[in-house]
């Protein structure tokens, strides 16, 4: 049998650690947090946050922790170029191509990917009238929910490497995004 990230669950238990360091190790793979991980793999709620602390620090526990997370990572295809293309995506996606030329929103099979990845949500509402008591449909109200351009642009400077040196120079991204 396997867990969530494909490795054994029974039988293939890691090299030189106790069932509850295994079972921590899993337990932080699911949200990152080791406080809550310790608790759930069985550690006191009072001392969890140094057992976390604690535990995390342990080479064994944070190799394995590393080797889960690559071969989740190697099974899913994510690797740092895709999450940079991912955010250049919404940092840089232009809202126009969502539309036709009459304004209207394209149906969303015909946008361009990189505009479909840049959107978090699609509101649709259907709007009415009435007429002499009667209920009548007179169109959609469609709501566009983007992806934070500006979360998308700080996490592309910072990942760059250019975070400090363009806010401290007091530059601002759109000379970065300057195509013409």
């Amino acid at each position: 049998m396997f867990d969530l990230f494909g490795t054994a669950s029974r039988g293939g238990s890691v090299k030189n650690l106790n069932p509850r360091q295994e079972k921590f190790v899993l337990e932080y793979m699911l949200d990152g947090n080791g406080t809550q991980a310790a608790i759930r793999a069985g550690y006191s709620k009072r001392s969890a946050e140094v057992q976390a602390f604690d535990l995390l620090r342990n080479p064994k526990i944070a190799d394995k922790i590393r080797a889960r997370r690559e071969q989740f990572m190697a099974r899913r295809e994510i690797s740092v170029e895709r999450v940079l293309a991912e955010l250049v995506d919404i940092a840089f996606t232009d809202l126009s191509e969502a539309f036709d030329d009459e304004g209207r929103l394209l149906p969303i099979k015909e946008m361009p990917a990189r505009v479909r990845r840049a959107i978090s949500g699609i509101d649709v509402e259907e709007l009415y009238e009435y007429q002499r008591g009667e209920k009548k449909s007179i169109g959609l109200l469609k709501k566009i929910r983007m992806n934070s351009k500006i979360a998308a642009l700080d996490l592309l400077a910072k990942r760059l490497g250019n975070h400090r040196r363009w806010w401290s120079q007091g530059q601002h991204f759109s000379r970065c995004a300057d195509t013409d």
